[in-house]
């Protein structure tokens, strides 16, 4: 299962507890709006990025996540997710809440 994958699987789990919010690149916002769907991620909402988001949280490069809890603090992942390190990750976010 690849992080796509992973992703929706997640939103699936907990779409009534957690936020899920796309971050694209806006060179590939079109493509990206033809695939996520085809991926179980047409529902998630989606920010169409110039660059700026991904500075703000210093991602260098994709594959990378950022969880970001309630009180707006933020830990960024970089690197592909599988599925059980989301959900460990998304556990242990809940749990702390």
């Amino acid at each position: 299962m690849n992080e796509t994958s992973a992703v929706a699987l997640a939103t699936r789990t907990y779409g009534d507890s957690v936020n899920f919010v796309g971050v694209v690149v806006e060179h590939e916002a079109e493509e990206s709006g033809r695939l996520l769907p085809t991926f179980g991620l047409g529902e998630v909402p989606n920010i169409i990025d110039d660059g700026t988001v991904w500075r703000e949280f210093g991602v260098p490069s994709q594959p990378a996540m950022v969880f970001v809890e309630a009180d707006g603090s933020w830990n960024l992942n970089l690197g592909e997710l599988g599925p059980w390190d989301l959900q460990d990750r998304i556990d242990e976010m809940l749990a702390a809440a």
